[in-house]
């Protein structure tokens, strides 16, 4: 029977008993995914779904947070003039601090602005791997307290995810691990990576060595969990927990 919650007005609520809320993060989720892959039948140029994709991320993002925090692209600037390549979502305290340049959604932030960067990628293979690595190393070599994730939609497997970072290792000059990303989503083929330590303030370390599992969570909601909890918006967790991975690591790098 449907629960019923009587007001002192003589109204009367009812409410779905037992809500489901992993096939409502999952059915959420669909409907992002499918916002995207309808605009991709029409759509043919890379950077065109490129936009579509950040765009649909920022505006699930949004729906969770409060008025306190802004989202927008852009980059971080110190007043050296020491700039990150641009970042597709930038979470910041909007207010407690003020953009050095904002022009609709495009924000140039100073460090300890921004909380939050998210490179989104509609497919994650051999091209955005190192471009999606590259941006958030420069936006955390700038500001060492941000947290950089990257979020793809779709992409390549988790071996062949493997083979490309171990290529962008090798290259000269790559930065030290400490400004790599603290995490990398992969909503279609289901795999998150992820720190194996961190120091106590949640800094990824520069000896620090990753680890790829299998989600058995929507890997949305790893994600949607590591941003809020990121922010300090813990009341949401119990209603998105996202802690279940496959026991079995795929590897480590």
């Amino acid at each position: 029977m449907m629960p019923l919650l009587h007001l002192h007005n003589g109204i009367t609520l009812g409410f779905m008993a037992e809500a489901n809320f992993d096939e409502y993060w999952q059915l959420r989720m669909e409907g992002v995914t499918a916002r995207l892959q309808a605009a991709q039948q029409i759509v043919s140029h890379p950077g065109t779904r490129g936009t579509l994709a950040e765009n649909l991320l920022r505006e699930l993002i949004r729906e969770f947070l409060p008025q306190r925090w802004g989202t927008g692209t852009g980059f971080i600037m110190d007043v050296e003039r020491g700039r990150s390549k641009q970042i597709d979502v930038l979470i910041f305290d909007q207010f407690t601090a003020s953009p050095v340049y904002r022009d609709g959604e495009l924000f140039i932030l100073s460090p300890g602005t921004a909380h939050v960067a998210v490179e989104v990628k509609s497919h994650l293979d051999i091209d955005e791997i190192p471009r999606a690595y590259n941006n958030i190393c420069s936006a955390k070599q700038v500001d060492p307290d941000l947290m950089g994730l990257i979020f793809a939609y779709d992409g390549v497997q988790p071996n062949t995810f493997r083979e490309h970072v171990t290529t962008w290792m090798s290259r000269a000059g790559i930065p030290p691990r400490g400004t790599w990303p603290d995490q990398v989503y992969n909503m279609r083929q289901e795999y998150v990576a992820f720190p194996k330590e961190t120091t106590e303030n949640d800094r990824v370390r520069d000896d620090t060595r990753f680890s790829v599992a299998k989600s058995i969570d929507p890997v949305v909601r790893f994600f949607l969990t590591a941003v809020l909890s990121r922010l300090g918006l813990t009341n949401l967790r119990p209603f998105m927990r996202a802690e279940r991975l496959e026991p079995d690591l795929l590897f480590e790098f």
